[in-house]
């Protein structure tokens, strides 16, 4: 029997093209559409603040909707965007921080969640992943820029977290010569997320700059119910009446009724102000990572909290209440990928400090306070940039 050549390659290209994994044609799809989502978000960033900073954002959406060229420009760039989104959602490996929203109560299928004709994915579902994927690409630049700015600020932090650092990778190297097993290979010179759980005073240098210095200042909730809020002169006070005994005798003050905040209003939290409020934090306005670290190390390091000596509460407890610190926000609706962020930013942090020594050039020496201005956008960034050298680090 004889083969025509032209079937014969029509042949092995059929066959090719149904070898295709469903992975390596995820890849592809990745690679045709993302610089389309780069491009977009890149614009669309600058869209949505001179939307912000018009007069549109004082009209009712449907006017902007209909008369502002700006909305026909942004549904033009949400299209790349959305569609990068659903396909992250729809590959989103076991585990990762979308994988995990789909068997959420509040993002899970079982809801009633809105899905257009085209969509495959549901509505929220896609919305968290643009969050999550837009939202992750400057804020931990940020995070590590304001990190470095007071690391300069702090020579003598900064050399004890170089110190932590140098003690974990020569244990880790110890233990790495001492297994027989690991003889055969070469020396692993970098830094894991096993490296950074043992370096408590990393955790709490982080931890203190995302205090002093949340990438998103403020947070805005749509409130599901009538919200009351006690009012600040909640207790009642005694004063003296005079009687026509002559006598004194202590009368109480009516309190004040709460401030209700109707069901469906916006509410904004200031985590700017609550991270800095000195009736939470003792010198609220300094960079003080001791007071994350505790005096003893529990058996379960989850139960670490943060320490403040001075902080006033009611019941004088010298535990931080953890709805005083939330650089993530809080609540169902927090940040997807903060524990993604903070395995990031630790390697990336401890990688610099472990090699270099970072310096303000504009501090002079001793100078421990000196405030940087906040340029405030998407995120909250140094205006004009972190300005330092760097040394090798001896």
């Amino acid at each position: 029997a004889t083969t025509n050549p032209a079937n014969a390659a029509q042949s092995k290209s059929a066959a090719a093209n149904s070898a295709q994994t469903p992975h390596n044609h995820s890849c592809h799809t990745y690679q045709t559409l993302l610089m389309p989502y780069l491009d977009a978000v890149t614009q669309i960033r600058m869209i949505i603040l001179a939307q912000a900073r018009s007069i549109w954002f004082l009209l009712p959406q449907w006017c902007y909707r209909r008369f502002s060229k700006l909305y026909q420009t942004e549904e033009a760039l949400l299209k790349p965007i959305r569609a990068f989104s659903e396909l992250a959602c729809r590959s989103a490996e076991l585990g990762s921080p979308l994988d995990m929203l789909k068997g959420s109560k509040s993002h899970g299928n079982n809801n009633d969640l809105k899905k257009t004709a085209t969509d495959a994915v549901p509505k929220n579902m896609r919305d968290e992943a643009i969050t999550l994927l837009f939202a992750g690409q400057d804020t931990s630049a940020a995070t590590l820029s304001w990190t470095l700015h007071l690391l300069s600020l702090h020579p003598d932090i900064q050399q004890r977290l170089a110190e932590e650092i140098a003690s974990v990778r020569e244990r880790e190297e110890a233990q790495r010569k001492a297994d027989e097993n690991q003889t055969a290979k070469p020396n692993q010179n970098y830094i894991t997320k096993q490296s950074t759980l043992q370096m408590p005073y990393l955790d709490a240098v982080l931890k203190e700059s995302m205090r002093l210095y949340p990438v998103a200042p403020f947070v805005v909730r749509s409130l599901q119910r009538d919200l009351a809020i006690p009012s600040p002169s909640h207790t009642c006070k005694s004063v003296s009446n005079n009687s026509n005994h002559g006598t004194t005798a202590p009368s109480l003050q009516p309190v004040p009724p709460p401030i209700i905040l109707p069901k469906y209003s916006l509410a904004c939290i200031w985590i700017y102000g609550l991270h800095r409020n000195p009736q939470l934090w003792r010198k609220a306005d300094d960079f003080i990572p001791e007071r994350w670290l505790t005096t003893t190390t529990p058996p379960n390091r989850a139960h670490i909290k943060p320490i403040d000596p001075d902080l006033s509460c009611e019941n004088k407890t010298p535990w931080i209440c953890s709805e005083a610190y939330m650089p993530f926000a809080a609540g169902p609706r927090n940040c997807l990928g903060q524990s993604l962020a903070l395995v990031i930013l630790k390697i990336m942090l401890a990688r610099i400090i472990q090699d270099l020594i970072v310096v303000d050039l504009g501090a002079e020496p001793g100078q421990r306070s000196r405030q940087k201005d906040m340029q405030a956008g998407f995120t909250v960034l140094p205006c004009g940039g972190v300005h330092v050298q760097a040394y090798s680090r001896p």
